[in-house]
């Protein structure tokens, strides 16, 4: 086999490992590619996860801030309603008072009108 015979097959195995290797590497960029969409698609995912879940955190915190504000009117309107129960409490014992003292007046009126007569 003559010499440039040998550099011809030298350079021919050299130019198929070669390409052998564009092959391999082009697979192996069209599975990054792939993986790649993969990856974005998964990173979506969980964009709209963390959205639906910021969603949910604010319907929450809102919901919660309402239910404080209720409970305040709420304690508000007891307290007032225990101030007006116990402003009837006073005003009854008062009346009781003027009962009592009235009978009791009643009382001596009579025991004067007896006493008279």
């Amino acid at each position: 086999m003559p010499f440039y015979m040998g550099a011809f097959l030298t350079i021919a195995l050299d130019w198929r490992s070669q390409a052998q290797g564009v092959a391999t590497g082009r697979q192996a960029l069209q599975r990054l590619k792939q993986e790649v969409g993969a990856l974005k698609e998964e990173k979506q995912a969980w964009g709209l996860r963390e959205e639906a879940h910021q969603a949910s955190l604010k319907m929450t915190q809102e919901a919660k801030e309402g239910s404080e504000a209720y409970a305040h009117e709420v304690e508000q309107a007891y307290a007032d309603l225990l101030a007006h129960l116990t402003f009837h409490q006073i005003q009854n014992i008062g009346l009781q008072e003027v009962v009592r003292a009235s009978e009791m007046q009643q009382k001596k009126l009579e025991e004067l009108y007896v006493a008279r007569g």
